[in-house]
C-alpha cells in the first residue's frame, strides 16, 4: 500500500485535488493549460502510475478548470462524483480520473456518458482517464462496476471549461 500523496511536478502542474489516506492509495488530481504540443510533464515522486490526458482548445478559444470533486472505495464499483458545473450552456467536458490498487479489475471500462482515453496497468495498481467526449450541461454522479478484487479505489471528476479567448480591441 502506498499512503504517500504524490508531489507536484515542478513543470507548471497545479493541485486540483489531492487526497491521502484510506483504502491503501492516494492520488493526486492536477491540470496545466499547456502552451504548445511540446509541454514537459515533469516528475510526479511517489506515483505508482501517472495517468495524463491533453486537451487543446480549437483557435480562437481557451481552456481553465472549473468544478472538481473527489470521492473514495474499497468496494469492486467505482464512482465518479456529481459536479455542480460552473458553465451549464453545454460547452464545458467532464473529465473523470480513477486509481485502483488491485491490478485484476476493469478500470477502464467508463461510467455511462464517458468515453474511456487512457489506462495503464502494472504491477502494481490500475488507472484510467475518460471524459464526455464533448461538452455536457450537467453531470451527475455516475458508477461503473469494475469486477476483480477490491482493495481501494479513488476517483475525481473535473471541468474542463471551454472559454472564447478574448483579444485586445485597438485603441
Amino acid at each position: 500500500s502506498d499512503l504517500t500523496l504524490p508531489t507536484l511536478a515542478s513543470a507548471g502542474w497545479t493541485s486540483l485535488n489531492g487526497v491521502t489516506g484510506a483504502n491503501t492509495n492516494s492520488a493526486r488530481l492536477v491540470g496545466k493549460i499547456a502552451a504548445s504540443s511540446s509541454e514537459a510533464v515533469g516528475t510526479f515522486t511517489s506515483a505508482t502510475s501517472v495517468v495524463v490526458a491533453a486537451y487543446r482548445p480549437k483557435a480562437g478559444y481557451t481552456l481553465s478548470f472549473g468544478a472538481v470533486a473527489a470521492t473514495t472505495g474499497a468496494s469492486t464499483t467505482v464512482s465518479y462524483p456529481a459536479l455542480t458545473l460552473q458553465t451549464t450552456d453545454g460547452s464545458s467536458w467532464v473529465a473523470g480520473f480513477s486509481g485502483h490498487r488491485s491490478v485484476n479489475t476493469s478500470l477502464e471500462t467508463p461510467p455511462s456518458g464517458m468515453v474511456n482515453r487512457a489506462t495503464v496497468l502494472d504491477t502494481t495498481d490500475e488507472a484510467a482517464a475518460h471524459d464526455t467526449n464533448g461538452g455536457v450541461a450537467a453531470w451527475t454522479a455516475r458508477s461503473v462496476s469494475v469486477a476483480g478484487t477490491s482493495s481501494g479505489w479513488r476517483s475525481a471528476t473535473v471541468e474542463i471549461k471551454v472559454n472564447l479567448a478574448v483579444t485586445a480591441k485597438p485603441t
